[in-house]
Order: structure tokens, then C-alpha cells, then sequence
């Protein structure tokens, strides 16, 4: 929520964050958990989807960890297709 936070006041401010993300880091983190994507993890991308800014980022991230997909939340599956 901290992230849909700041998109809506400081968008500015989001955009500078969000570019700053390590992906491959992110990547890392869901670890085991790319098989059917918790909830909060969801959401994050979601948010960061969001801006036109970075929506190849988020892509190309879901791209590189499809072959561990399982569940795709239909979020994210209609952003990415």
C-alpha cells in the first residue's frame, strides 16, 4: 500500500523509486513463491504496472520467471498479455 501511496501523492517520487529497483533482486526475493504469487507481491507489481514509465520492467520480469508460474493472477495475466 505504501507504493499506491506514493503514486497518488508524489508521483514524481514513485516514478524516482521504482526506477531504482533491482528486478533481478525482486526476482530473487519471490523465490519459491513465483509458483502462485502471495498476494502483497501481487499488488506490488501491480502498482508499479501501473505507470506507463514502468511497465517493461514488470514485463520482462514476469517474462524471465514464466517457467516458474504456475498461478497467474489474473491481474497481472491481463497486463502482460
Amino acid at each position: 500500500m505504501l507504493f499506491s501511496f506514493l503514486a497518488k501523492a508524489s508521483p514524481a517520487k514513485f516514478n524516482q523509486t521504482v526506477a531504482t529497483i533491482n528486478w533481478e533482486q525482486i526476482s530473487v526475493t519471490f523465490g519459491d513463491d513465483w509458483s502462485n504469487l502471495f498476494h502483497d507481491a501481487e499488488v506490488f507489481l501491480g502498482v508499479c504496472f501501473h505507470r506507463t514509465e514502468h511497465r517493461a520492467a514488470i514485463t520482462t520480469l514476469i517474462e524471465r520467471n514464466t517457467h516458474r508460474i504456475e498461478v497467474l493472477a489474473p491481474r497481472l495475466r491481463s497486463r502482460c498479455q
